[in-house]
């Protein structure tokens, strides 16, 4: 009679739980990248938009970690609201903002899969085998 036996070992990063913390890594590095790559485009803005731009406010907006959370905010310079659009005075003068940050997130959203997937490719899949 003739037989056969297989074996199957189930081992590496996906069945020994080095897997979670590979991922949780990851996605905090994803959104490390993704912030940047936002921060870039509202600089950009910046660069376009502002017609006497003196530095000051541009040096500002950073990125910063509020928790578990990462951002992107001027500092709480008081004429942000203004410069982007949403400060009171606003609605009560011609200047209807430059809505760098606006515009820049609404461009990222459309490119974070990209970019999440670049940094994995680029720096972490390899440890998943």
């Amino acid at each position: 009679m003739l037989g056969a036996k297989t074996r199957v070992d189930f081992d590496g990063p996906l069945f020994n739980g080095r897997a979670v913390k590979i991922f949780d890594d990851f996605a905090k590095d994803a959104e490390k990248d993704i912030a940047q790559e936002t921060l870039r485009g509202i600089k950009r803005r910046f660069h376009v938009k502002f017609r006497h731009p003196t530095g000051h406010y541009e040096s500002n907006v950073r990125i910063s970690s509020a928790g578990s959370d990462t951002q992107i905010s001027d500092n709480g310079i008081v004429y942000g609201p203004w410069l982007e659009g949403i400060g009171k005075k606003n609605r009560t003068t011609r200047f209807k903002g430059y809505h760098s940050f606006e515009e820049a997130a609404n461009e990222i959203d459309g490119r974070a899969d990209d970019i999440a997937e670049r940094t994995f490719r680029s720096k972490w899949l390899r440890r998943l085998e």
